[in-house]
């Protein structure tokens, strides 16, 4: 269809469907045509995802493109094989399952294989974790690791502490050293999007979790602490040297 809106048509066509169409209506067809072709190439990615919108588009403008080839210079043989691709194209409607749109849905891991069979990747951009400190408990074969962290701190004299937010800015200095020397350790730098990375004027606005040891800041954390209904939410970023 592109390539015929590219080439004039024939003048004895022309002649004759100027006696049955006005010519303006006979150049916006041969225009809209091309529009048509390069939809249909548009569309082809949805096709081969095998998206139900994709399949009701395609069948759209190939009679809208039936129409045009007619009503641009009477030609018969393009519309034919427009029609040939409808007449192929519509049984297959069965195969064209997935939604295209996903603005209204929630993203879960439940619909994980719906959204890698549109095409998507899976990319671990943080952890996160949710603990009822009401019901939680170090009891268990499956916590022994961390009772034995607890008493390691202990042992040690570890102190934490969550500090106020007008103490903040004050701790910001060695947060900031801290930060470094983690980065310097693990040969990283900042994760930026994933897991967050240092800015003042961003964690001035939150309170500081610290752990001491002997008098001196060897742990920080950011606290988020928001209300939901469930109850106070706590989100730790947690650096250590």
């Amino acid at each position: 269809m592109l390539w015929s809106g590219g080439l004039p048509e024939s003048s004895v066509r022309i002649r004759s469907l100027v006696r049955l169409l006005p010519l303006p209506v006979l150049e916006a067809s041969h225009f809209l045509n091309s529009i048509v072709g390069t939809g249909l190439l548009v569309v082809a990615r949805g096709i081969q995802r095998r998206l139900n919108a994709a399949f009701y588009v395609t069948v759209s403008l190939l009679v809208l493109g039936i129409i045009l080839s007619l009503a641009k210079g009477g030609d018969i043989f393009e519309a034919s094989i427009l029609a040939g691709v409808l007449f192929i194209f519509w049984p297959s409607k069965s195969a064209f399952y997935r939604k295209s749109s996903l603005l209204n849905q929630p993203f879960t891991a439940e619909h994980l294989h719906f959204y890698l069979d549109l095409g998507m990747g899976a990319q671990k951009i943080g952890e996160e974790a949710r603990v009822d400190l009401q019901s939680f408990s170090l009891e268990g074969s499956d916590r022994a690791e961390f009772r034995q962290a607890r008493r390691k701190m202990e042992r040690e004299q570890y102190i934490f502490e969550i500090l106020p937010l007008s103490d903040t800015p004050l701790i910001l200095p060695r947060l900031k050293e801290i930060s470094n020397s983690w980065m310097l350790d693990k040969n990283a730098a900042e994760k930026k999007f994933s897991l967050g990375f240092f800015d003042e004027n961003y964690l001035s606005n939150f309170r500081i979790a610290t752990a001491k040891k002997n008098g001196e800041v060897v742990a920080v954390c950011e606290c988020n602490d928001f209300r939901r209904q469930e109850g106070s939410v706590f989100r730790f970023n947690a650096l250590h040297e």
